[in-house]
């Protein structure tokens, strides 16, 4: 049976918030999408936080406060999405709790899901689980569990990924009031940080999976630079690159992946007669941390940290 969730539904008193959007968008080269509620929108509400957590990936903003699940279908069957875009992340659903029920309220949100990888092929598309709300028990914090626990089902029946939070935004059955504003559904400062967190380790998780490496190892924003063209064996995990006015190449990397002995081998002939990198077999997946930031092609020393049985094979 159809509801009226699976109907999309224009907002016309937020049409020139979402032309300002597409606006954006079409010069955004930016490979994430927020796209969502006002708990989306107001991740950009303090610029510092927006900058430290998102501005590296040029994420996209596309929340709107007020929406309701049909609101945000429309958009994603309206709006315009850089041709980048690779992730997309939604959070939308609180709205409804005042009138639909658990089931339908995911149903509607998982179809959302569902439209966004329709309209934008081989896009990564994340739900994110609806936070907590109200400082104590209510029906609508009650609706806001059966949906999460519907939708992380629903979720891997359809092909989209699940993002749920920790339980410490909660105490005894309880918010962390420190999280929230006074109305106890907003996020304050803490709060918003909580999430950006949560959201971009979602993200350095997804980007970075073909390494195969704990995610820990993308926490850091450690910097190392490499020529890689002398080492076409070694398979790197870069996060940016831009050109000093030397114009001596400049590479952020959180891992490498050694996929030959003899790459090993030639890595070993510059490292420090210190470094532990010897006895692999004949895959070794390893951490590069950074000795100096003035690394040429003379002068590469290489501090190597080879994490044993967990990571060697």
């Amino acid at each position: 049976m159809m509801t009226k969730l699976l109907i999309p539904q224009p907002r016309f008193s937020k049409r020139s918030i979402f032309k300002n959007q597409n606006a954006l968008a079409k010069s955004s080269d930016g490979k994430v999408v927020l796209i969502g509620d006002s708990l989306v929108a107001n991740l950009n509400f303090f610029p510092e936080v927006w900058e430290e957590y998102f501005s590296k990936y040029s994420t996209l903003n596309l929340g709107i406060s007020g929406d309701r699940t049909e609101n945000v279908l429309w958009r994603i069957q309206n709006a315009i999405f850089p041709q980048s875009t690779s992730h997309v992340f939604i959070l939308c659903g609180s709205n409804n709790t005042d009138k639909d029920t658990p089931e339908n309220i995911a149903q509607g949100i998982i179809h959302c899901g569902k439209v966004m990888k329709s309209v934008r092929k081989g896009v990564v598309v994340t739900i994110i689980a609806l936070l907590p709300r109200d400082r104590f028990n209510t029906v609508a914090r009650n609706s806001i569990f059966a949906i999460n626990s519907i939708l992380e089902e629903e979720c891997s029946r359809n092909n989209l990924k699940f993002l749920s939070y920790s339980d410490d935004w909660m105490i005894n059955n309880n918010l962390d009031v420190s999280l929230f504003h006074t109305d106890y559904l907003h996020l304050s400062k803490k709060g918003n940080v909580k999430l950006s967190k949560m959201i971009i380790q979602s993200i350095n998780n997804q980007m970075h999976s073909s390494t195969n490496l704990p995610p820990q190892y993308y926490d850091t924003k450690e910097i190392f630079y490499l020529d890689e063209l002398e080492f076409p064996n070694l398979t790197l995990a870069k996060r940016k690159s831009s050109h000093t006015k030397n114009h001596i190449e400049e590479r952020s990397y959180k891992a490498a992946v050694l996929k030959k002995p003899e790459s090993l081998e030639r890595l070993s002939s510059i490292m420090p007669k210190n470094s532990c990198a010897s006895n692999v077999n004949s895959t070794c997946k390893l951490n590069v941390l950074p000795v100096s930031r003035t690394v040429t092609k003379s002068n590469m020393l290489l501090k190597t940290c080879i994490q044993s049985s967990s990571l060697c094979s």
